[in-house]
Formats: C-alpha cells, structure tokens, sequence
C-alpha cells in the first residue's frame, strides 16, 4: 500500500487570498453603507461626493430606494 502525502498550499496563496477576501469584505461594507444611507446622510456628504453618488449610472447598482431600504421605510411606513 502507497501513502499519498496531500502538498500544502505556499505561503504566498494564502496572502493573496487573505488580501482578496479583506478588499471584498470591503466592497461589501461600502456597498451597503450606500444603500442604507439616508437623505440625511446624503445631504451632509460634500457637493463633490455628492455629484459622483448622483452621477453614478443606475445600472452598476441597484435602485437608491428599494422597498427595504430605511431611506424608503422612513416615508412610507414599511
């Protein structure tokens, strides 16, 4: 009977991983935080954020105000 001796990963993959899954987990966080900001939010942000959140295309991201989202519950009760 042969043993087969399973070779292990470099140290190098696992860097590159941990660092992919930290700017994804990012990308998460901030898309969320865009998605749940308020008009409140939106009108303390300077005109210049502002300008590029307004001039963002609607289809890289979903519409601003989902029926789940606090910024449309507030006004209509959900």
């Amino acid at each position: 009977m042969t043993t087969v001796v399973a070779s292990s990963r470099p140290t190098s993959f696992w860097i590159i991983a941990t660092l992919a899954l930290v700017w994804n987990l990012i990308g998460v966080c901030m898309f969320y935080l865009q998605m749940t900001s308020t008009p409140a939010q939106l009108a303390a942000m300077p005109v210049e954020q502002r300008q590029i959140l307004e001039a963002t295309p609607s289809c890289s991201t979903p519409p601003m105000e989902w029926p789940c989202s606090p910024a449309h519950s507030a006004r209509s009760g959900c």
